[in-house]
């Protein structure tokens, strides 16, 4: 809090607008994060935002961009859901290429927010990911949920937690955030129950393969658990498709449905960059 009224509101202000606060995001129809501070800012109120609090509002998928940024060195990656579609005859007519949306973070900056992030999962409050077979960088969250006119002074106090980071930590491929709302058993922690859940996505990603050669995970402790279910829950995927007006394969015939209508192109491979709750993000490695 001290260091929040050392800096100010004003130049807190510009930070947070660096990092696309106020401002649109490169995704389509995606809510805006807001950030309220300026020079005019009471010491309170500055004092309140600089530990998470305040009337700063930021959505789960702007959080996971920002992780991402920081774990590809300063450099935001416009986010995509397709990789690539293909016709009836299965040759690919289309593909996604990843673009740089720019430097948002400078790389000496960026180096020092890496080591927090270390950290924080092998000496903090993510020790869920520590002494895994993979290493991990993340941060944790705990924000007060608001109750309308009682505000933050009502007889319920409930929390909403999360846990935002990226693996393997010496060499970024995925970002991640989980986001609990008002967990009803437990200490509510960022730490213990959003991060626990990304540590069991990465362990799944390992046993089964995205990173090739880079997990040491055991075939028979691990593995041997997993139904194979690598094409992912249908009616999760249909939902997304529908949300995000998506072409995809109805599983009762081989053509696409599109907006209500026939095509016949197919989706491919969904990467999965929606949030709500969980969010894995590509980077540009």
């Amino acid at each position: 809090a001290s260091i929040g009224v050392d800096l100010g509101g004003a130049s807190l202000r510009r930070t947070a607008e660096d990092l696309l606060f106020n401002k649109s995001l490169p995704l389509n129809a995606y809510r805006t994060s807001s950030f309220s501070l300026d020079k005019k800012s009471v010491t309170p109120l500055i004092m309140q935002t600089a530990i998470g609090q305040g009337k700063t509002l930021v959505t789960p998928m702007h959080m996971a961009m920002i992780a991402s940024t920081i774990a590809n060195d300063g450099v935001l990656m416009t986010p995509y859901v397709v990789d690539h579609t293909e016709n009836y005859e299965g040759i690919e007519v289309d593909r996604n290429e990843p673009v740089e949306y720019g430097q948002i973070i400078s790389e000496q900056d960026t180096g020092v927010l890496q080591s927090f992030m270390e950290q924080v999962v092998q000496e903090g409050t993510g020790t869920k990911l520590k002494g895994r077979s993979y290493t991990a960088a993340g941060k944790t969250g705990t924000a007060q949920i608001h109750q309308g006119k009682a505000g933050y002074k009502g007889n319920i106090v409930r929390h909403r937690v999360s846990f935002c980071g990226y693996f393997p930590a010496e060499n970024p491929k995925y970002s991640g955030i989980v986001v609990v709302s008002a967990p009803r058993v437990g200490y509510p922690s960022g730490g213990t129950m959003p991060g626990a859940v990304l540590r069991t996505v990465a362990e799944e990603m390992y046993a089964r393969g995205f990173l090739p050669g880079e997990g040491t995970v055991s075939r028979d402790t691990v593995f041997a658990k997993m139904p194979a279910i690598k094409k992912g829950n249908l009616e999760n995927t249909t939902y997304v498709c529908r949300r995000l007006s998506l072409p995809y394969t109805s599983p009762e015939s081989s053509v696409v449905v599109k907006n209500g209508y026939r095509s016949s192109l197919r989706i491919i491979r969904l990467l999965w960059t929606v949030s709500n709750p969980i969010v894995i993000q590509s980077l540009r490695s």
